[in-house]
C-alpha cells in the first residue's frame, strides 16, 4: 500500500513537464512564426516601394517625352505653353515644365515629376537645338564672309523681327560650316560656331560666339542629280503664272516688268539659265509651296527676287546641278533652301532666311544669314543632352 501510494505522484509530475516543453515548443514556433509573418510584410513593403519608385519615375519620364514631343513639333498641344505638360497614367501622374518659357531655339531644361501615392520622383532634361535636318550654311571647299551676321530664329515662333532681340538668336546650332578655311573680315559676327574642315581654320574668329574648333572629319553631301520626269515646254521669258502640278521648261528668265506668279504646290524644273532681274518677280502666294529642280548654266536672283508671302523658309526649295555661279544679289529677301554643292555660291547685301549649301560661299556687302530652326522640326530639331534624376546619378542619355 505504501508502495503504491509513493508512485502514484510520479505521473502527474511527468505530464507537468511535457505541458512545459509543449508550450516552450509553441511559444518558439509562434515566435518564428511572427518573425518570418514580420520579414515578409517588411520584405512586402519594401517591394512595393520599389515598384511605386520605378513607376514614379517611368512617369516622369513619360513626362519628359510629352514635352519633348512638343518641342520638336513647336506645338503647343494642350494650351498651356510648349514643353509644359501634365495628366495621368494608371495610378501614377505627372507633371513637366520648361525653363526657361519657351521663346525660340536655345538650351533648354525640361523639369519633370511623377507621383504614385506618397511617392515622388524628379527628373531634369536639358535639352539644346540639334543639327539634324537641313544644314546651316555650308561651303564645302571654303567660305568668305565681309560683313553681316549670320544666327538662327524659328519662322514657326513668329518673324525674325520680333525674335531679334531675344535669346532665341544665341542658340548652340553650327551656322557655317566647311571642309576648307573659314574667313571672316570686317564686321561679320557669327552668333553659333564656325566649323572649318579637319586640319583648317577660321581666320578673324574674333566675330564667333560659339566653337571655332576644326571638324573631326569631312562633310559628305551628295551631288544633286537633275532627272526632269515630265517634257519641256520651251523657254520662258514671259509673264506667267504656274499652277499645283509638275512644269519643266529649258530656260526661266523673269525680266523687268515681268512676274512669275506660283500658286498652290509647284515643282518647277528647268534644265539650262535661271534668272529673275531687274523690276521682274517671282511671288508665291500664300500657301503657295514651289520646289525649284535646275540642270545647267546660271542661276541668278536679282532685282525684285522672290516675294515669298508666308515668309516661310520651307514653302521655297532650290536644288541645283550646275557647276556654274550661283548668285543672290536681289534688293528683296530671300526665304527658302539652296542646294547646289557643284556651284560657287555668291551673295551680296541682302538678307538670306533659311539655308544654302554651295561648293563655295562668298559673302559680301554685310549679307547677312538667318538660319530657320524651323527647317529641322519634326526630325531631331532637338536633342537630350543631359538627364538628371532626383539624387543626381545620372538614369539615360
Amino acid at each position: 500500500m505504501n508502495t503504491l501510494s509513493m508512485a502514484f505522484p510520479t505521473r502527474p509530475t511527468m505530464a507537468g513537464s511535457a505541458t512545459v516543453i509543449c508550450l516552450l515548443s509553441l511559444c518558439v514556433v509562434m515566435s518564428f512564426g511572427t518573425a518570418t509573418l514580420s520579414m515578409l510584410l517588411a520584405k512586402r513593403s519594401v517591394v512595393k516601394r520599389a515598384i511605386e519608385v520605378d513607376e514614379a519615375f517611368m512617369a516622369a519620364e513619360a513626362a519628359v517625352d510629352l514635352a519633348m514631343s512638343e518641342l520638336l513639333n513647336h506645338s503647343d498641344f494642350a494650351g498651356d505653353g510648349i514643353g509644359v505638360v501634365s495628366g495621368s497614367a494608371g495610378r501614377a501622374s505627372f507633371t513637366a515644365t520648361l525653363v526657361p518659357p519657351f521663346t525660340g531655339p536655345r538650351v533648354y531644361t525640361i523639369l519633370a515629376t511623377g507621383s504614385v501615392g506618397s511617392i515622388s520622383r524628379n527628373v531634369e532634361v536639358d535639352v539644346e537645338p540639334g543639327t539634324a535636318g537641313r544644314p546651316g550654311f555650308v561651303g564645302l571647299d571654303s567660305i568668305s564672309m565681309s560683313g553681316g551676321v549670320v544666327d538662327t530664329y524659328d519662322s514657326h515662333s513668329g518673324t525674325y523681327a520680333s525674335q531679334v532681340a531675344g535669346s532665341a538668336l544665341r542658340a548652340g546650332i553650327v551656322h557655317l560650316q566647311s571642309n576648307g578655311n573659314i574667313s571672316l573680315s570686317a564686321s561679320a559676327m557669327v552668333h553659333g560656331d564656325a566649323t572649318p574642315g579637319p586640319g583648317k581654320s577660321v581666320s578673324g574668329a574674333t566675330g564667333v560666339t560659339g566653337s571655332t574648333a576644326p571638324a573631326t572629319s569631312a562633310i559628305a553631301v551628295d551631288a544633286y542629280a537633275y532627272a526632269p520626269p515630265v517634257d519641256t515646254m520651251g523657254p520662258v521669258s514671259s509673264s506667267i503664272t504656274l499652277d499645283s502640278g509638275k512644269h519643266r521648261y529649258t530656260s526661266f528668265v523673269i525680266g523687268s516688268g515681268k512676274v512669275a506668279t506660283i500658286t498652290g504646290d509647284v515643282e518647277l524644273w528647268v534644265d539650262g539659265k535661271f534668272e529673275i532681274s531687274g523690276s521682274g518677280t517671282a511671288i508665291l502666294d500664300p500657301g503657295a509651296r514651289l520646289t525649284i529642280h535646275h540642270g545647267t548654266d546660271k542661276f541668278t536672283i536679282s532685282g525684285a527676287g522672290f516675294v515669298n508671302q508666308d515668309r516661310k523658309p520651307a514653302n521655297l526649295t532650290v536644288y541645283s546641278a550646275t557647276t556654274f555661279a550661283v548668285t543672290c544679289s536681289s534688293g528683296a529677301e530671300f526665304f527658302g533652301t539652296i542646294e547646289a554643292p557643284k556651284a560657287p555660291f555668291t551673295a551680296s547685301g541682302m538678307g538670306i532666311y533659311g539655308s544654302v549649301v554651295a561648293k563655295t560661299m562668298t559673302l559680301g556687302g554685310a549679307t547677312s544669314l538667318h538660319y530657320d530652326n524651323a527647317l529641322g522640326a519634326g526630325t531631331g530639331a532637338y536633342r537630350r543632352r543631359l538627364i538628371w534624376p532626383s539624387g543626381g546619378t545620372p538614369r539615360g542619355s
